[in-house]
């Protein structure tokens, strides 16, 4: 059974986007909508999985750039051996 329906612009508002950046998003298939006539609607789970998708990438965004910054570290470190 399907949750809230949402438009595009309660989901940009609740992820301090513009509208249109989420119709975007939608069109893309980077966030799960339905057209409804002309509008772009989306279920409240669908929006709250594209927040934790997103919260896992950036997380893994963190981890590599730390790891990029302490293998830099660690060769300026071999260098001056």
């Amino acid at each position: 059974m399907a949750g809230t329906l949402l438009s595009a612009e309660q989901v940009a508002e609740r992820l301090g986007l513009n509208p249109r950046t989420v119709k975007n998003m939608a069109n893309r298939g980077d966030i799960d909508g339905v057209m409804i006539g002309h509008a772009w609607r989306f279920d409240e789970s669908d929006v709250e999985a594209f927040i934790a998708r997103q919260r896992a990438k950036t997380k893994t965004l963190i981890k590599m750039r730390l790891n990029v910054n302490i293998e830099e570290i660690n060769n300026r470190q071999g260098d001056a051996s």
